[in-house]
């Protein structure tokens, strides 16, 4: 009896999330969403139960379905965690396994997209190196693959490998990509390659290019009716605008964006594109704008336990405060990003460079205080993670604010740097500050 209760309770789960996935995309990707977010706890445990029982290949069947979720209710850490935890189980059970055999098509598919969302979640989350790890393991299993569909979806993915590490001679990649998944049924993972496509292109400086494959992507995302990817688009249009000074062209595009997450209830990823506004207030001198902004993303922040996002904030809210003369709180708020172990790399060296932004350097006929010296320690570390950073857009704004900041204490003794007026004149730091 006990093991046809547990058969049921598998076959509701695996049920439930494939008729999610079938409405996404679509008009209902709020309401699965929501769904998904509700049972996320029953899921949890029928994952657990698979592994338990060696249903592994089921297990991952489930948690590769619902990556998506993870990344529209902002839960990339939990999607991470489930992932990584049946990952493992799988890795265990072939490499312990006294009858090996030949993954069957479900299953290849399956562990590939499990590399996709690992790879994807742990970019969103800042950890860049982790991601370009699982995306080694992504390139090794669809190319070994029997399944024809990944033939197709394969190389569209491995975008996402040139999309973080900018790798140059990719173009024509790309190009064959989209050559053979235009006109399939996967329309979805032809967005993601317009989108990873569009954001190369911003890295290379083409940003004529990253707006014509933004554009793809708006066109292939209302085709197939899918709000997220839409968004995801509008924003990635958003920046090739604002990359070349065209600034409320892409706040009416950041707008859209955010209005759709906000609509859908996806509070973490309208939390990014209202950073994005922030950002933009921020360089106009609309500094109670931006607090406002601000206020309702450090809730949201705090209620997810979002490092990466909670960083990205008290960085911005900083800048703010500088630019209102409150440089000890803005001090203060830097110090707390820097000092904290959970902060991400890139969300630390951008502490550790506004740090060295708000204290005035002393000047030469003063000795050097403890406090200085502190600071010129922490200038030298943030350069230090600033050079281990894998995606250049904000490898190369942090660079660029390094030398100015760099420059301008040594030019200028006694005087802070404006940051804030840096931001309004340097679209390229949105990387570093959203």
């Amino acid at each position: 009896m006990l093991g046809s209760a547990q058969d049921r309770f598998i076959a509701w789960s695996l049920g439930f999330v494939r008729q999610g996935h079938k409405g996404m995309p679509s008009p209902e990707q709020a309401h699965w969403s929501r769904r998904v977010a509700e049972e996320s706890a029953n899921l949890r445990v029928a994952s657990e139960l698979m592994t338990r029982i060696a249903r592994v290949t089921d297990a991952l069947r489930l948690e590769s379905t619902l990556g998506y979720f993870w990344y529209i209710l902002g839960r990339e850490e939990e999607g991470i965690d489930r992932l990584t935890r049946t990952l493992d189980a799988y890795d265990t059970a072939v490499r312990t396994s006294s009858d090996p055999r030949r993954p069957t098509p479900e299953e290849e598919w399956a562990l590939s997209y499990v590399f996709v969302w690992l790879a994807w979640l742990n970019h969103v989350a800042g950890r860049h190196d982790m991601a370009l790890r699982y995306e080694e393991r992504y390139e090794d299993s669809w190319r070994s693959a029997g399944n024809p569909d990944l033939a197709v979806v394969g190389p569209v993915w491995e975008a996402l490998h040139a999309r973080l590490a900018a790798e140059e001679g990719w173009e024509a990649r790309f190009a064959a990509a989209d050559a053979g998944i235009v006109g399939t049924e996967f329309g979805w993972d032809r967005v993601a390659l317009h989108y990873a496509w569009s954001t190369y292109c911003l890295h290379a400086g083409d940003t004529a290019a990253a707006r014509v494959h933004a554009l793809i992507g708006i066109e292939v995302s209302k085709a197939i009716d899918d709000p997220v990817t839409l968004s995801v688009c509008l924003t990635a249009c958003g920046d090739a605008e604002e990359s070349v000074g065209r600034r409320e062209a892409a706040r009416e595009l950041w707008s859209e964006a955010s209005g759709i997450f906000r609509s859908m209830g996806a509070r973490s990823r309208w939390a990014y594109r209202a950073l994005r506004l922030a950002f933009l207030d921020v360089g106009e001198g609309l500094l109670d704008s931006a607090d406002g902004r601000l206020a309702e993303v450090e809730k949201v922040a705090a209620e997810l336990m979002s490092y990466d996002l909670g960083a990205a904030v008290a960085n911005l809210r900083g800048v703010v405060l500088a630019g209102q003369s409150r440089f000890d709180e803005a001090e203060t708020v830097f110090r707390e990003v820097w000092s904290a172990p959970a902060s991400p790399r890139n969300r630390r060296a951008v502490a550790g460079l506004a740090l060295a932004a708000c204290v005035p350097p002393p000047h030469p006929e003063s000795p050097e205080s403890p406090e200085s010296a502190d600071l010129h320690g922490i200038l030298g570390e943030a350069g230090r993670l600033t050079g281990l950073l894998v995606e250049p857009l904000t490898r190369n704004a942090l660079g660029g604010l390094l030398t100015d900041i760099t420059q301008r204490r040594q030019a200028e003794p006694g005087r802070r740097y404006p940051l804030h007026e840096r931001l309004s004149g340097s679209p390229s730091v949105l990387a570093a500050f959203c």
